[in-house]
């Protein structure tokens, strides 16, 4: 602190006066304000009353609090608040960070994610894999500020050479486990339909360390974007690694007859389904497929087209149905193809009795006409001979 009494603070001249019609102008007066002056006739020298003030050094910030260090998706997220401040003299201008505890630092580029809240945050692109021991701190023009408490933090390495094999409504993701595995706990594998602005359709498998493979099941009829990501023990997401996008990936086709491999039944809310009525919407149920995989409903023969469905998360289904009402009474088989969690086809097949449709009509057998004389034979006794 500065007190500013001893010495003139604050001056001030008024410039000449102008002249005019033969009056000569003024001459301007002034003063430096200093104590115990007088300049009564304003010359120029110190006069009449005094001021004093006081200057305030400016000082480096309080050390900021509430530091969080997250990994996800390779971005090192940073919060804290916004060291605590008197006045503006010792409030931060820019912040700094250190990866060592303190020894060296590095300019931080901050944003303010609370606005007035007081909240400063900094996400730091694709860091380099260790661990790290993490402080910040502000600085202003008095100096550098207090360090924040301290966060230790293992940034994961990530996999590489991923790979994306298209099957059957189906990708299969390979990749190599990174060196250096240290904080990894596991794995988790995503798909996500190319160029979706959001996560709500995102396909996880989550695997553990040591698992380089990971079958995802997909809905049929897009491309896919699929990663892996290493998570360490708390589930947190570090660095991804990307393969290119795959191609529009096949659901299961229309079977041209009923498969010869059957894996078990399509049943119905309250069990097995015997018989069904031409033109009756049913609900059907299965179970058994690779999860989040499409699966085609069909009947047979025919075959007639009775729509898609997507698994959920166990791999079933339930869907609702409706019998043609041009179908001819008889057999069918309603059939069910998709992909098993181990990439195979899964059949699953139940013979039904279809009646309300179009009757068969089974011809008469037609009448032989008969030959003449024949009609004479009829109740005729055989002539005995002697």
């Amino acid at each position: 602190m500065v007190e500013l009494s001893a010495v003139p603070v604050v001056g001030a001249f008024g410039g000449d006066g102008a002249a005019s019609a033969g009056i000569g102008g003024g001459t301007g007066g002034g003063a430096n304000f200093a104590p115990g002056t007088v300049d009564p006739d304003r010359t120029g020298a110190p006069g009449v009353g005094a001021i004093s003030g006081t200057g305030v050094l400016c000082a480096t910030p309080a050390a900021p609090a509430n530091l969080t260090v997250d990994q996800s998706f390779g971005v090192l997220e940073i919060r804290f608040d916004e060291p605590v401040f008197t006045n503006q003299t010792d409030r931060a201008d820019d912040y700094e960070i250190s990866y060592d505890g303190g020894t060296t630092w590095a300019a931080l580029d901050v944003f303010y994610p609370g606005d007035l809240s007081g909240e400063v945050g900094a996400d730091i692109s694709d860091p380099a894999p260790g661990s790290f021991d993490i402080v910040v701190r502000g600085t202003n023009e008095a100096g550098n500020g207090a360090a924040s408490a301290e966060v230790s933090i293992v940034v994961l390495a990530p996999a590489t050479d991923i790979t994306a094999t298209v099957g059957v409504s189906s990708i299969l993701v390979t990749w190599v486990e990174p060196t250096d595995t240290t904080g990894i706990t596991g794995y988790q594998v995503f798909a996500l339909p190319a160029g979706a602005q959001s996560s709500a359709d995102v396909v996880l498998c989550d695997v553990p360390l040591g698992v380089t493979s990971c079958l995802l099941g997909v809905p049929a009829g897009v491309s896919y974007r699929t990663g892996v990501g290493s998570l360490d023990a708390e589930g947190e997401f570090g660095a991804a690694v990307y393969a290119e996008d795959t191609a529009v990936v096949p659901g299961p086709a229309i079977p041209t007859a009923v498969p010869s491999r059957d894996d078990g039944d399509v049943v119905g809310p309250v069990g097995p389904i015997s018989s069904v009525v031409a033109g009756q919407t049913l609900t059907v149920l299965g179970t058994g497929f690779l999860p989040f995989s499409t699966v085609q409903l069909s009947l047979l023969p025919g075959p007639v087209d009775l729509g898609i469905v997507v698994t959920d998360g166990n791999g079933a289904f339930s869907r609702s149905i409706t019998v043609p009402t041009s179908l001819v009474d008889g057999a069918y088989s309603i059939v069910a193809t998709g992909t098993a969690p181990d990439g195979t086809a899964r059949n699953l097949v139940t013979a039904v009795t279809v009646s309300g449709g179009t009757a068969v009509v089974t011809p008469a057998r037609p009448t032989t006409p008969a030959r003449p004389g024949m009609g004479l034979l009829v109740g005729a006794r055989r002539r005995s001979t002697v």
